[in-house]
């Protein structure tokens, strides 16, 4: 069948004393309507983690991949003739990539607590295009620390709370276009308290 597709979805968690997990997985197909229309992603992602009374520690996880044909915009004239046609037979496009996420609380005193997580991640991009004789690949890393200190305390009898933190977020990125032989990088950080 032209316009069939599969899917499917699964979720598993669990705990064991002071350890926990969950997972979740998808996975789709689609064969599309039109011809070089396919279609393919498929990710998985959860937490595993330890949880104890003034700590808790844990790593979110994130792994997905997708793939498309891209067949391209067709004339009228080719559409009335056959509407499922593509222009390009063998162009496509993936992208895929992952992102990792550990952080951890501690509980100081029954008035402080520490917090914070650092994260790093990359997306890798592809177009491949041999219809037209072009090919792009593009890589993004980005990296983020964000560590916080929370303060509970009262203020003329009222409960409250202050909470100092600082960000920090870097992002790299690569671009290569392999038909024209051009390469290109650029970098940005961005920080905050």
């Amino acid at each position: 069948d032209v316009c069939s597709s599969d899917l499917l979805d699964a979720y598993l968690s669990g705990s064991s004393n002071d350890f926990y997990y969950n997972s979740g997985i998808s996975s789709f197909k689609d064969n599309g309507y039109r011809d070089n229309s396919k279609s393919i992603s498929n990710a998985i992602s959860g937490r595993v983690g330890i949880c104890l009374e003034n700590y808790d520690s844990f790593i979110d996880y994130s792994f997905y991949q997708q793939e498309n044909g891209t067949p391209g915009s067709i004339s009228s004239n080719v559409f009335n003739t056959n509407p499922k046609a593509a222009r390009f037979q063998n162009n496509f496009q993936r992208k895929d990539g992952f992102k990792l996420r550990p952080g951890l609380n501690i509980k100081i005193t029954d008035s402080l607590e520490f917090s914070g997580e650092f994260s790093l991640g990359r997306q890798n991009f592809k177009s491949d295009n041999p219809d037209s004789f072009s090919k792009s690949y593009r890589v993004l890393d980005t990296y983020m620390f964000s560590p916080r200190i929370k303060w509970d305390h009262n203020f003329s009898n009222f409960k409250s709370s202050s909470i100092f933190g600082f960000d920090y977020i870097l992002g790299k990125l690569k671009v290569n276009n392999f038909e024209s032989g051009n390469h290109q990088s650029a970098e940005d950080k961005t920080y905050g308290v």
